[in-house]
């Protein structure tokens, strides 16, 4: 929660490139249970979801397996991806940052090569606007 109260959540996800339905049987039932939970209310998914076949921003692709994941997190739980340049050092945009808060997310910059870490994936970086009160909380 933030000092103001408001939940706040935010969800890492590592995707091998391989996973099938079974996998996302799985991620969509980890997202229904947030969801349930009220705890998609300002919400950020980022990370590795291996989807080279995928043509952002348009979202088209050729893989129902794509499509369906894509679906699922933009249409079925109100989420928008942010990432629109490469995020690997092969040209595809692999890692994504999903949102239902982009009015509150700022400053997206895809890092330049090893400018994070040693990787063949380029960092993500954004500042997150959230509004609230600070108070000091005793020892």
């Amino acid at each position: 929660n933030t000092p103001s109260g408001k939940r706040f959540n935010v969800t890492t996800l590592y995707r091998v490139g391989n996973l099938g339905t079974d996998n996302f049987d799985e991620v969509r039932k980890f997202f229904t249970g947030l969801a349930s939970k009220k705890k998609l209310d300002k919400h950020i998914l980022i990370g590795d979801l291996n989807f080279p076949e995928v043509k952002w921003p348009d979202t088209s692709t050729s893989v129902n397996l794509h499509k369906s994941f894509i679906d699922m997190i933009t249409d079925e739980f109100g989420h928008t991806q942010l990432i629109d340049v490469p995020t690997h050092k092969g040209g595809n945009i692999l890692d994504l940052a999903f949102t239902n808060i982009s009015d509150l997310i700022k400053d997206v910059k895809v890092l330049s090569h090893n400018e994070a870490c040693n990787s063949d994936h380029f960092g993500i970086v954004f500042k997150v606007g959230l509004d609230g009160s600070y108070r000091k909380m005793e020892k």
